[in-house]
This record gives structure tokens, C-alpha cells and sequence, in this order.
């Protein structure tokens, strides 16, 4: 769970005035911006937003897939 939280910590403490600063604007982000679910044990948030994301491609780039590539993407 943590793990992908760090990158965004640090790059909120690099670029906040103090280290409170960058607690409270993460807390935002947390409760407020980022997607719900995103950083749970089983991520279902991110599996969500990645099949989302499959589908978005397929919709305007669809010479770019074959059933048989859609069939093997393990979104």
C-alpha cells in the first residue's frame, strides 16, 4: 500500500515550503483527488482505472489491436 505512496511524498516534500505542508496536501490528495481504491491492499482502484484506460484505447486506436491482442491484455 505504501510503496506507491512514497514517490508522491517525496515529490511533495521537495516541492512544499514544510514537511506540514506537504502531510496536509497529501491528505488531500488522498481523500479528495486521487481514485478511490487506488492505494488498497488489492488495488482495485488501479485495475479499474487501467481497464478504463484499455478500453479508451481500443475505442480511438483501434487498428492498433486484434481480438487476439485484446484477448491476451491482462488489464
Amino acid at each position: 500500500m505504501e510503496q506507491g505512496l512514497n514517490y508522491v511524498a517525496a515529490l511533495l516534500l521537495l516541492v512544499m515550503k514544510t514537511e506540514e505542508d506537504a502531510f496536509w496536501m497529501l491528505a488531500v490528495l488522498l481523500e479528495n483527488v486521487l481514485v478511490n481504491d487506488c492505494y488498497t491492499n488489492n488495488l482495485s482502484g488501479c485495475h479499474v482505472e487501467q481497464r478504463v484506460f484499455q478500453d479508451l484505447l481500443v475505442k480511438k486506436c483501434p487498428r492498433y489491436f486484434t481480438s487476439d491482442e485484446l484477448a491476451s491484455l491482462a488489464f
